[in-house]
């Protein structure tokens, strides 16, 4: 099986998805969005609250690896934060901070941010990852309703085109997106632990039930296992979730993901560059930096101290 075919066509059925919606956002966006007396931008384009719960969107880019993505569809209700290491447009829509953990290899920061959501968000219910090239389409109100109602304390899409951790660890091999020694170590570690985790996740796209008391223990074990073998996040996550005798809650069927969903469109990693990109650099001028200020001491007293500390 060609496994980067595979994934080549769901990014391009993607693509062509959402290119129509995406084309005409930037002038919709404009003219939806007004500023109120404190120049606050606000959308028109939004779904009413969906309940008392308080929900945040969030998601990260260093290095510019991707642009600043607008969701399609805005809910007033909930808080869009991003986490960046890099200045970043002021849209009124995302809360730009600056990422809280450093690293020499930028895919850990973001997967720092990703994986700690009851630490950065504690004074939420409900936390939803996605990454910077997933866009939000339509109201995801009948999803949160049905995650909420699992009571588990994760949920995302299956893998639409790998089944396990072993076909995972195979393309991981076949692209080089990884260290072969530690993903053959990674591996002997799995099979040698006995525990049973036979589905594959698609993970750029996760809801976080925050007040479920198992999910500390499950982030800070998936956390353990990528500090301590690969980057590749989707290699753990099964690993972790079942560890701590937990599940996940599938949030659509199999065959179905982000890539696909009608409520979801997937970008390839755009440098910062292409339409997205313009459709961001259209609604503003004005770039925030995420360490101006006092985050500035912040980030010289972080990079100090894992330096000792050899992070």
């Amino acid at each position: 099986m060609d496994y980067e075919e595979d994934l080549r066509r769901h990014v391009t059925y993607a693509q062509k998805k959402t290119a129509n919606q995406l084309c005409n956002m930037s002038h919709i966006l404009n003219s939806s969005i007004h500023k109120d007396d404190n120049n606050q931008r606000h959308s028109i384009l939004f779904t009413p609250p969906i309940s008392q719960e308080k929900i945040v969107i969030f998601s990260a880019i260093t290095k510019n690896y991707d642009s600043l993505k607008m969701p399609h569809n805005i809910n007033p209700a909930f808080d869009y934060i991003l986490f960046s290491d890099t200045p970043q447009r002021e849209t009124g829509i995302w809360q730009i901070k600056p990422v809280p953990f450093w690293n020499k290899d930028t895919t850990r920061i973001t997967r720092y941010v990703k994986l700690h959501p009851h630490v950065l968000f504690s004074d939420h219910t409900l936390a939803i990852w996605v990454d910077q090239n997933v866009v939000i389409l339509d109201d995801i109100h009948q999803e949160i309703k049905r995650f909420l109602a699992t009571n588990l304390p994760i949920g995302t899409f299956y893998h639409p085109t790998r089944h396990n951790v072993q076909d995972e660890a195979l393309v991981c091999i076949q692209l080089h997106k990884d260290n072969l020694e530690i993903l053959k170590e990674q591996l002997t570690h799995y099979i040698q632990e006995n525990i049973p985790c036979q589905e594959l996740a698609y993970t750029n796209v996760m809801f976080f039930n925050l007040k479920h008391p198992l999910l500390p223990k499950i982030l800070t074990s998936w956390w353990t296992e990528l500090e301590r073998y690969s980057k590749r996040d989707q290699l753990s996550f099964c690993f972790a979730v079942a560890k701590n005798s937990s599940s996940w809650h599938p949030l659509d069927s199999k065959g179905i993901c982000a890539g696909n969903h009608p409520k979801f469109g997937v970008f390839q990693h755009d440098k910062n560059h292409g339409i997205c990109a313009s459709i961001t650099q259209s609604l503003s001028d004005t770039l925030k930096d995420p360490f101006a200020g006092k985050n500035l001491d912040r980030k010289s007293t972080r990079l100090n101290l894992q330096s000792r500390l050899h992070l």
